[in-house]
C-alpha cells in the first residue's frame, strides 16, 4: 500500500545501530530506498540484512565531520536520483564532569560530531531538497532543551542544533518541511558505551533497560512526519517539561540530577 515513504529517496546518518538502524528497518517496510550513512561497514551491513521491502538498500562508508565524505555522500545519494528525505542522526555523548575534564578538546569534538558535522552535510544536501520538496529530520535530545549533569558539551551541542533548525525551518518552509525529534533515554542504542567517560573511579551504566525501545522510537517518528508535526518529543510528556521548568525549576533540577545520578555506579 502506497504512503509518503513508498519510492522515496532516504540517507540516513548514523546507520549503524541503535535509532539509525531502527528507522532504516521501518522504512524498509514501508518501501524507501535508503541509503545508510555510517563508518562501521560491517555494522551497516547488518542494518541492510534486517531491511525488507520493495525499495533500494544500499551503504555508504564514510565520516561526516570529514567535508570530502559529505561530499561523496550527496554524490552517492542524489546520482540520477532526488533526495527526498534526510535524517540528520549521527551523534556521540559524554559522562563526565566539567571540573573533571583534562581539556575542553572534547567540547570541539562535541560540536563537530553533533553540530558541524550536520551543518555542513544540510548545506550541501538544502539544493536538492529544495528541488523535491523535501523533509529533513534531525534527531537531538531532550537535553537540547535543557542542561543535564555530566553532559554538559553534549547539552550544549544539542542546544546548538535545535537552535540552527529552528532558524533554518524559518527561512525554508514550506519548500522544505522539518521534524526536531527530543528523545529522552532510550533502549537498545550503543550511545552510552561510545560516549567519553571522565569519571574517576566511578563508572557509568553502559546498558539500560529503561527508556523507550528505539523500534518505538521510530515508529513515532514516521508517523510524526506523517502528521506534518514539527517537534516530536519522546515520551510525548516530555513536551511539558519546558513549562515545569518555568513553574518549578528547582524541585525539577533536583529531579534531573537525582534520575542522572542512578546511572552512575
Amino acid at each position: 500500500m502506497s504512503c509518503m515513504f513508498t519510492d522515496k529517496n532516504v540517507v540516513i546518518t548514523g546507520a549503524s545501530s541503535g535509532l539509525g538502524r531502527a528507522l532504516a528497518v521501518a522504512l524498509s517496510h514501508k518501501g524507501a530506498n535508503i541509503l545508510l550513512a555510517g563508518r562501521d561497514e560491517h555494522a551497516l551491513a547488518q542494518t541492510k540484512a534486517l531491511c525488507v521491502g520493495d525499495g533500494d538498500i544500499s551503504i555508504f562508508v564514510g565520516d561526516i565531520t570529514a567535508p570530502e565524505d559529505t561530499q561523496r555522500l550527496l554524490t552517492a545519494a542524489t546520482a540520477s536520483k532526488n533526495l527526498d528525505m534526510l535524517f540528520l542522526n549521527a551523534g556521540m555523548s559524554m559522562w563526565s564532569e566539567f571540573k573533571d575534564l583534562p581539556d575542553i578538546d572534547v567540547f570541539r569534538q562535541m560540536m563537530e560530531v553533533n553540530f558541524f558535522a550536520n551543518v555542513d552535510l544540510l548545506h550541501k544536501a538544502l539544493p536538492f531538497l529544495l528541488q523535491s520538496r523535501g523533509h529533513v529530520v534531525a534527531i537531538s535530545s531532550f537535553q537540547g532543551k535543557m542542561g543535564v549533569p555530566y553532559h554538559t558539551a553534549y547539552a550544549a551541542s544539542k542546544h546548538a542544533l535545535v537552535g540552527w533548525i529552528d532558524s533554518l525551518r524559518l527561512e525554508v518552509e514550506p519548500q522544505v518541511q522539518f521534524l526536531s525529534v527530543f528523545p529522552s533515554w532510550l533502549k537498545g542504542t550503543n550511545l552510552r558505551s561510545n560516549s567519553f567517560v571522565e569519571l574517576g573511579n566511578k563508572k557509568v551504566q553502559h546498558q539500560s533497560d529503561k527508556g523507550t525501545d528505539v523500534h518505538k522510537c521510530s515508529q513515532e517518528i514516521l508517523r510524526a512526519l506523517e502528521k506534518g508535526k514539527k517537534q516530536l518529543f519522546i515520551p510525548k510528556w516530555y513536551k511539558w517539561l519546558p513549562v515545569v521548568r518555568f513553574l518549578i525549576p528547582d524541585m525539577l533540577d533536583r529531579i534531573i540530577v537525582q534520575k542522572t545520578q542512578k546511572n552512575i555506579c
